[in-house]
Order: C-alpha cells, then structure tokens, then sequence
C-alpha cells in the first residue's frame, strides 16, 4: 500500500474517504506550490509596483466575466 493509492480501507475510514483525502492533500500541495512561487518570485525581484498592480475587485470582475461569458469551456 502506498499513501497515493491505499489497496484497502484503513481503519476509521469509510469507503471513499482514502481517495477523497488524496484529492483534498492533492489540491492542497497545488495551492501551497502556487503560494510558494508568488513568494519566490517577491524574494527574486521585489514586491511589483502599484501601478503594475490590478485592484482584486477588478480582477475579481474580470474573471467573473470570463465564468458567465462561458470562454474557455471544453465541452
């Protein structure tokens, strides 16, 4: 048993809770690493200028408009 693919329930886990904690530790390790980036790429050159900075109500605005205009979607 490997703790990416768990071969049978271990005790105190329900069917289906193995995989749904892989998913969860998965999407959570996506998270950190994208955090870990933002942060090395501020160590590597300095926080951006305001002005090239975009306010999070307008990019909120902006990727709420690419959800509802449905671009980008595959099927």
């Amino acid at each position: 048993m490997t703790a990416q693919h768990p071969e049978s329930v271990p005790e105190g886990l329900q069917e289906g809770q193995p995989e749904a904690l892989l998913a969860s530790a998965a999407a959570e390790r996506e998270s950190a690493e994208a955090l870990a980036g933002v942060l090395e790429d501020i160590a590597a050159h300095g926080v951006p200028a305001l002005d090239d900075c975009v306010p999070a109500a307008e990019a909120h605005e902006a990727m709420w408009a690419r959800v509802t205009s449905g671009a980008g979607r595959v099927a």
